[in-house]
């Protein structure tokens, strides 16, 4: 059994939509490519853990 203050399920998915924009913004910066660019494919990864957090898998009582 898991401690209480162990890491969620849904603080797994903010750790992932936020270390998806860190990681657009960072890869905008070191190369060539586009942030418009960069920051699509941050949305999409973002927005697959948030459908998967709050449609596949939504959080319940328990």
């Amino acid at each position: 059994m898991l401690p209480t203050n162990a890491p969620t399920r849904a603080d797994a998915l903010l750790a992932v939509i936020g270390t998806a924009l860190a990681a657009a913004a960072a890869a905008a910066h070191v190369t060539a490519l586009p942030f418009a660019l960069a920051g699509g494919l941050c949305l999409a990864l973002a927005g697959t853990a948030m459908v998967d957090g709050l449609l596949v898998h939504p959080p319940g009582d328990g």
